[in-house]
């Protein structure tokens, strides 16, 4: 029992890790590509929306600045460790 609960949690926070690194990549490809129908970018959008997109409807952007993905890696890093 102790065995699945370890990969239970080991999952999670690789999963946790993963959606970081998601979130990074659409936050810096942004910067460089305006095609969102292309198969990566697609991918990442449709990965990372369900985390982003309620974020936008509660965090203003400031300055023509999307902050949802700063504020969605800190809380998944806290997350993380608080996991870890």
């Amino acid at each position: 029992m102790q065995t699945a609960i370890n990969f239970l949690h080991t999952f999670a926070q690789v999963l946790i890790y993963l959606f970081i690194f998601a979130i990074f990549v659409r936050a810096a490809a942004s910067w460089f590509v305006r095609d969102y129908h292309g198969r990566m970018m697609g991918f990442l959008v449709d990965v990372t929306e369900p985390i982003l997109g309620p974020l936008r409807r509660v965090i203003p952007t400031g300055l023509g600045v999307d902050f949802s993905p700063m504020i969605a890696i800190a809380v998944l890093y806290v997350l993380g460790q608080f996991l870890g």
